[in-house]
């Protein structure tokens, strides 16, 4: 078994490994790259990591040297690659914007001052009680508004609001190009206004997942699910008093018991189920038309995915109209030919049969049987 550590690798000319404070005090940028440990003598004092030391080998590694033993090591990577990253990203490709991101990101969550200066030259996802105000960029496919901070005050004084709603404003994350994402519920105020200043439609996010853009749907996921965390944890458990939150959101804070409370979140399975010659899947009736995917749900408490698993086939496949609209067996040419459908049907036309996008889990593992079919036709 190959196991893995993270070295930190400056782009000096020779490519040699130095210790990240004399690469900052050189104004080298430096990146974190994944090397297999057996390549790697580390004595006890050097496998401690500390946040602002990084590991420095007894003798200089060059770049080719690294690059050599990664490429010697990628079909045991591989698996782990996949699983981490769906095939999209390199390792190679861990890089010091993406650790400024998150030092970034946690300053804001520690400090108001900071959060609220990013809210003003920030971007922000409206949503009104948790459905997305989303734009039409092709036919059928969808991509979330960003607006500005002077553009949502336009818009809220248009509404009628004063614009003290934009400090309710949540952080959800930092994008590559360093500027802060917000989301904003506007439950409050009139769609139907809100939607003609920004040209938009407000959308269920369980129809609007699979007809967003695939980088997309994890951000319009997480601001959902943030928004909804602070709408249902007003009150503290323990004293019922009101909790007060900080300016990111990141958490909320009871000043009777004292207790912190930090977003959570529900674990799920996901399965595709297969008799070896055809798989099932299913549909609920808020999906888009025509759209089946593999089954899913939640965890119970003290469940191992293996039970969890069980039980929601089981329940999903009791077709009562309250779990699934309608469940079915595919063969692989119906798979085949669900695949090739690109877009929903439009609504004149003959409803087919199409699968989640790329992004969704349920693609991958419907891709997976599907090259398994393959693979047994072909033996």
């Amino acid at each position: 078994m190959t196991h893995w550590m993270l070295l930190p690798v400056t782009t000096e000319p020779f490519g040699e490994i130095t210790d990240s404070r004399s690469t900052q005090n050189s104004g080298i940028t430096d990146q974190l790259l994944w090397v297999p440990a057996q390549n790697r003598r580390l004595t006890g004092k050097q496998r401690i990591v500390s946040q602002n030391q990084a590991v420095e080998p007894e003798q200089p590694f060059h770049s080719s040297q690294v690059q050599s033993m990664i490429q010697s090591s990628m079909s045991a990577l591989r698996p782990l690659r996949t699983l981490l990253f769906g095939g999209h990203y390199s390792l190679t490709r861990f890089c010091s914007g993406f650790v400024s991101r998150i030092r970034y990101i946690n300053k804001l969550k520690e400090n108001d001052a900071a959060c609220l200066s990013a809210l003003q030259n920030g971007h922000i996802f409206l949503f009104h009680r948790l459905m997305p105000l989303l734009q039409c960029s092709v036919p059928e496919t969808f991509r979330p508004i960003a607006l500005s901070y002077s553009e949502v005050q336009s818009v809220l004084h248009k509404s009628g609001s004063d614009g003290s709603l934009l400090k309710e404003s949540i952080l959800i994350g930092c994008s590559e190009q360093n500027h802060a994402q917000f989301c904003l519920d506007v439950g409050e105020l009139d769609p139907a206004a809100i939607v003609k200043n920004c040209k938009g439609t407000f959308m269920d996010l369980r129809k609007a997942f699979f007809l967003l853009e695939g980088a997309e749907a994890p951000l319009v996921a997480k601001a959902q699910a943030l928004l909804r965390w602070h709408q249902i944890n007003r009150f503290c458990g323990a004293t019922g008093q009101l909790t007060q939150r900080n300016q990111a959101g990141s958490q909320r804070a009871c000043s009777s018991s004292s207790i912190v409370y930090y977003p959570k979140m529900s674990p799920v399975v996901i399965v595709l189920v297969s008799d070896g010659k055809r798989c099932l899947l299913g549909r609920q009736s808020s999906f888009p038309r025509g759209l089946y995917s593999a089954l899913a749900g939640f965890c119970d408490i003290g469940e191992t995915l293996e039970e969890a698993l069980r039980r929601e086939v089981a329940e999903e496949l009791n077709v009562d109209h309250l779990e699934l609209e309608d469940a079915r067996w595919f063969t692989e040419e119906e798979i085949t030919c669900a695949l090739q459908v690109k877009a929903p049907p439009w609504r004149d036309h003959r409803p087919a049969v199409w699968l989640p996008p790329k992004h969704a889990v349920a693609h991958r593992l419907i891709m997976e049987w599907k090259e398994q079919q393959h693979s047994k036709d072909t033996e």
